[in-house]
């Protein structure tokens, strides 16, 4: 879903500033906090391949990390009226430590 939504073409886009300037890196970090979050709960409850259950977090930050760059790429390679943006990228690393926090903070009390 988060693939569809940032790879939507710009004129189909509500005008972020209307609600507040910045409102689409606020959702950036969001969708990539909650798609990391569950991509390490999920690793961690699978039981066939022990390497990705006990590198879930890691995994996880990596696999949405450049899930989220691809999507930047091809925001600029493929669509008019998008375009890649360091602020997204770093908004969509801050989501994805944000994701790798939460889960520690749930799952580990740290």
């Amino acid at each position: 879903m988060s693939g569809v939504l940032l790879l939507m073409p710009g004129s189909e886009l509500p005008d972020n500033h209307t609600i507040f300037p910045g409102f689409d890196k606020v959702v950036h970090v969001f969708l990539f906090a909650i798609m990391t979050f569950l991509l390490a709960q999920a690793f961690k409850k699978q039981y066939e391949i022990k390497y990705i259950r006990y590198n879930n977090v890691i995994l996880s930050f990596v696999i949405c990390f450049v899930y989220g760059f691809v999507l930047e790429v091809l925001q600029f390679l493929l669509f008019w009226g998008r375009y890649f943006e360091w602020e997204d990228l770093l908004a969509n690393f801050t989501g994805c430590i944000t994701g790798v926090l939460i889960y520690k903070i749930v799952f580990f009390r740290v």
